[in-house]
């Protein structure tokens, strides 16, 4: 047998179909066969048209892998549909790792920055700390001078020295200044003692 089969439309379908058998016998339903052949020879042809009712659509897709069969006894294999599970997986975590590494690299970044401020700081207060120290040492405190066996400041004769004492001390004020009295060699010790400290209070008090 052949076979043959068209379809039209999801309802309508055409098939044509023929066949031939042979049968050796030297008779066939009570006829005598050609004597030369001894046999036997049957043809069949048909053809047909086929309507399919009650069918409103078409298969269904299955999404499973597996094989669907078809109404028309036809097998169709549909591909199943890509899992992408594990690449977006991959991909949130190497988002993820891009960010705790862009994370870490800004901490790092703000701690090097922080510790070079910090650097900074201290080498610009050592800066004006030495500079400082270098004007203060470069000063000179004018004396005081005081009469002959007296402790009492004359403005007279001491005013531009207790001027500069004083711009001095206004312009460092972070500076500490040590008062000391003399006197000569004329007195006692226990008097030039005596007359020293009560100068050098003297000066104190004024300041």
């Amino acid at each position: 047998d052949l076979g043959l089969r068209y379809r039209f439309s999801p309802k309508v379908s055409a098939h044509l179909r023929g066949g031939l058998l042979w049968m050796r016998n030297e008779a066939f339903e009570g006829v005598n066969n050609d004597p030369l052949w001894r046999v036997n020879l049957m043809a069949n042809a048909s053809v047909g048209v086929t309507f399919h009712l009650g069918k409103t659509a078409p298969n269904p897709v299955k999404t499973d892998g597996r094989p669907s069969m078809k109404t028309d006894g036809q097998t169709s294999m549909v591909p199943p549909a890509p899992d992408d599970s594990d690449q977006k997986a991959a991909e949130a975590e190497r988002l993820r790792q891009e960010q705790l590494a862009r994370e870490q690299a800004e901490k790092e970044a703000q701690a090097k920055m922080l510790a070079d401020a910090e650097k900074q700081r201290m080498a610009d207060a050592e800066a004006k700390a030495k500079a400082y120290q270098n004007e203060v040492a470069a000063l000179r405190i004018p004396p005081v001078y005081f009469r002959r066996g007296s402790a009492v400041i004359h403005k007279d004769i001491n005013e531009e020295n207790l001027n500069e004492i004083l711009r001095v001390l206004h312009a460092y004020p972070e500076t500490a200044i040590r008062i000391e009295g003399w006197c000569d060699v004329t007195g006692t010790e226990r008097i030039n003692a005596l007359l020293s400290q009560q100068r050098a209070d003297s000066l104190r008090n004024y300041l």
